[in-house]
């Protein structure tokens, strides 16, 4: 895989993580740039954590298929984008609100916000792109921060984008791009 499409695949997953903060930003709370910048953080450690471990699991896993591994990494990718439409149906935002000063929640919600960083980190470690690894998670930790802050602060204004819809456009992408690499393996 391109890095391009690896940058655009990092795009749509931290758009998950800015539905989450837009979430933060429409409660009645106000957030001082140190504590919105407390939240971002931690969901870009997160992320990133998860990313990393599902590269580590992905390398694994080549290694051990040889060959079979870019069937692998198509079908992973499949199956995140499934679960993302099947979240976008089901998950209700008021549902997403939390409190943010006790740090269990914070993890738990980040945590939730970047199983799907981990099961991408195995999808593209298991495909071999001979890209560095070291790129792709700072590409994934710069993406995540930037974009909850950013939630955080345009959760008060209306906006068209929010976290169902954003889930719905990204399973959609992402299985595009599954069915796309299938199609590339077969032809």
């Amino acid at each position: 895989m391109d890095l391009y499409i690896i940058y655009t695949i990092i795009i749509f997953l931290a758009f998950v993580q800015y539905g989450q903060s837009c979430s933060l930003g429409v409660s009645p709370i106000k957030y001082s740039f140190a504590r919105a910048l407390k939240i971002a953080i931690v969901f870009a450690i997160i992320a990133w954590a998860l990313f990393q471990l599902g590269m580590i699991v992905g390398v694994f896993i080549n290694v051990m298929l040889g060959e079979n591994s870019f069937l692998v990494s198509s079908i992973i990718l499949l199956l995140v984008g499934v679960k993302m439409i099947i979240d976008a149906k089901r998950v209700k935002p008021i549902d997403k609100m939390f409190d943010d000063k006790r740090w269990v929640a914070l993890v738990g919600i980040a945590i939730a916000t970047a199983i799907n960083h981990l099961l991408t980190g195995v999808a593209l470690g298991v495909s071999d792109m001979g890209l560095s690894f070291e790129l792709i998670l700072v590409l994934t930790t710069a993406t995540v921060l930037l974009l909850s802050l950013l939630g955080i602060f345009l959760g008060k204004k209306k906006h068209f984008f929010t976290s169902n819809k954003i889930n719905l456009l990204i399973g959609v992408f992402v299985l595009l791009l599954a069915g796309y690499t299938l199609l590339k393996l077969y032809i």
